[in-house]
């Protein structure tokens, strides 16, 4: 009886470890969280181990861009691109270049749009925070003129 004590005692001592160190990897492999004001965002998802990361705390923010170039098979993601984002009437809160193909933003409830920059063409999309939920919002550029 002992015995099997201490070998499930040794058991869940291993399995914490490995999932401590899994949470630590996760975290250690997500971007900083910067701020302005009343405004909360992480940018990054280079990479498999930071992209898992931030996929795994997507839920914290209430608006997640995805920025991508229509690609075949598949799109491309894209980093540097940079970006504005603005309130209902027009005025600029945050200007950002991506640090990847994600980025998360904590806004408070409103009216904003998002306006980004790939090669000279634009992309804007306006939304609506509200006090529940959050909402994936995908930038995808055409692919460039004169490629197949």
């Amino acid at each position: 009886m002992k015995t099997a004590q201490v070998a499930l005692a040794l058991a869940l001592a291993c399995e914490l470890s490995v999932l401590s160190m899994s949470w630590a990897a996760s975290a250690g492999a997500l971007p900083k969280e910067q701020h302005k004001g009343s405004i909360k965002w992480m940018s990054g998802g280079i990479g498999k181990d930071q992209a898992d990361a931030m996929r795994a705390i997507a839920s914290r923010y209430n608006v997640r861009l995805v920025l991508a170039e229509a690609r075949k098979p598949s799109a491309a993601f894209l980093a540097g691109v940079p970006g504005t984002i603005s309130d209902s009437k027009g005025g600029v809160l945050l200007r950002i270049k991506t640090d990847g193909p994600f980025l998360f933003l904590r806004l408070p409830p409103g009216r904003y749009s998002v306006k980004a920059e790939v090669a000279g063409r634009a992309l804007t999309r306006s939304f609506s925070v509200t006090g529940k939920g959050g909402q994936q919002i995908a930038l995808i550029w055409p692919k460039p003129p004169g490629e197949h």
